[in-house]
C-alpha cells in the first residue's frame, strides 16, 4: 500500500514477517517504481522504499521502528507492540511489556552528540538527518551511493525527568510516521545539522581531490606520450 504510513503495510507483509519475506517484498516493489526501469516509475515512491528497507532490514532499527508503533498505537488505541510479541518473530524470547512513550516528561530542548560526533544543542522543529544507500546513475555507470533523509523533531524527551528501559531522545516525523529515536540508535545512524554540514563538506574536499587527481594523471599522460 504506497499511501500507507505503515512500513510494513507499505512493503505489503505482516509486522511478523521474517527477514527474507521483507527482502523479497523490497525487491518486488524496486522493481515496481525504479525511476528507470520500473514498471510504475515513481522516483518519490522509490525513495520512500529504500528509506523504509533500511530500516526494516537492521533488526536493532526495525526493533526500535516496531517500538515506535507502539508510541503510536496509544494514540490511536490500534494494535499495541505486546500482540507482536506473542508472534513467531519473537517467540523465541519473550518482550517486556511496552513503555508508553507518549506520557513522559518532554522538554524544549536538548543537547545531543550524533553519529558524525558532532555536539549540537536540538530544539523543537529542528531537523535531523538519516543516512541510508541508494541506488545511483552517473552516465551509463549504476552504483551505490548514500542519500539522507531529512527529518523535523516534534517532541524532545527529558533525559532528566523520565525513566525508560531506553533512553528515547526525539520524536520525529518522516512522511506522515511519528517514529521514537533512541540514543543508542541516535548515536550510530542519525546526523544533527552540524553533523550533516560536516560530512557534506568532507564529501565536496573528497570529491575535488578525486577530481583533481584523476586530471593530473590525464595531463601527465597526454604529456608523456
Amino acid at each position: 500500500m504506497a499511501n500507507s504510513d505503515n512500513y510494513y503495510e507499505f512493503l505489503g507483509v505482516e509486522p511478523t514477517a521474517s527477514q527474507d519475506e521483507i527482502k523479497k517484498a523490497y525487491r518486488k516493489l524496486a522493481f515496481k517504481y525504479h525511476p528507470d526501469t520500473g514498471s510504475e516509475k515513481d522516483d518519490e515512491l522509490f525513495k520512500r522504499l529504500q528509506f523504509i528497507y533500511s530500516i526494516l532490514n537492521d533488526p536493532i532499527e526495525r526493533k526500535s521502528y516496531d517500538e515506535s508503533i507502539a508510541y503510536r498505537s496509544y494514540k490511536k488505541h490500534e494494535r499495541s507492540h505486546a500482540e507482536y510479541g506473542k508472534q513467531k518473530e519473537y517467540k523465541k524470547e519473550e518482550s517486556p511489556a511496552p513503555e508508553n512513550y507518549d506520557v513522559a516528561t518532554f522538554v524544549n530542548g536538548l543537547e545531543v552528540v550524533d553519529s558524525a560526533g558532532a555536539r549540537q544543542y536540538i530544539q523543537l522543529g529542528d531537523y535531523l538527518y538519516y543516512k541510508v544507500v541508494v541506488n545511483k546513475k552517473a552516465l551509463f555507470y549504476e552504483y551505490k551511493g548514500s542519500d539522507y533523509y531529512r527529518t523535523k523533531v516534534l517532541k524532545i524527551y527529558s533525559k532528566k525527568r523520565n525513566n525508560f528501559r531506553k533512553v528515547p531522545l526525539f520524536v520525529v516525523n518522516y512522511q506522515g510516521v511519528c517514529h521514537v529515536l533512541f540514543e543508542a540508535d541516535f548515536q550510530k545512524h542519525w546526523l544533527t545539522e552540524d553533523g550533516f554540514r560536516a560530512v557534506e563538506n568532507k564529501n565536496i574536499r573528497n570529491t575535488l581531490i578525486a577530481g583533481f587527481t584523476v586530471i593530473t594523471i590525464i595531463l601527465y599522460w597526454l604529456f608523456n606520450i
